[in-house]
């Protein structure tokens, strides 16, 4: 703890003795950091407007701004791509007005690379494959032999079939 405050002393002196000596750069004046304050309030409010004018924006505010599940259709998907791609915000910072995860949009970004705009579309969901599923050349065979055998159980049937 001393060795800090001391290295903080230290520089702080260091500093005194150059601005003392006149080594300095030339600080803005009043009149200049009123200007700077101005445009950084108005580049503020023009943001603020294009962010509320973007249509995607809009159907995520009628929806009441659920966000992280939303769905969106292909043409949003691409639409978000290119406001991210094109912000004059970083990506994370983007990403978060939108509430959208960087890695939706990484996932997002490799289907629109791999397929193109129909790439970007929800697939429907399928199951998985089933790892009790009877493959298809045996079906048969079991079929045959269950329509034979028409007085055992399922369990008679299973144990017979596996024998």
């Amino acid at each position: 703890m001393r060795t800090f405050y001391y290295r903080w002393s230290k520089d702080f002196l260091e500093a005194g003795k150059k601005r003392l000596s006149g080594d300095t750069v030339r600080e803005a004046t009043t009149d200049e950091v009123k200007d700077l304050r101005a445009e950084k309030a108005a580049l503020k409010e023009t943001l603020a407007e294009l962010f509320m004018e973007n249509p995607v924006l809009k159907k995520k505010r009628a929806r009441g701004w659920r966000g992280r599940y939303m769905r969106y259709s292909a043409s949003e998907k691409y639409e978000i791509i290119q406001l991210v791609q094109h912000s004059d915000l970083s990506v994370k910072r983007t990403l978060a007005r939108l509430d959208i995860h960087k890695s939706t949009l990484d996932n997002w970004l490799g289907r629109y690379h791999d397929g193109g705009l129909d790439a970007l579309e929800d697939k429907k969901p399928q199951p998985s494959l089933a790892w009790n599923r009877v493959p298809a050349d045996h079906r048969e065979a079991l079929i045959d032999f269950a329509l034979r055998e028409t007085d055992l159980s399922l369990r008679e049937l299973a144990v017979r079939c596996t024998d």
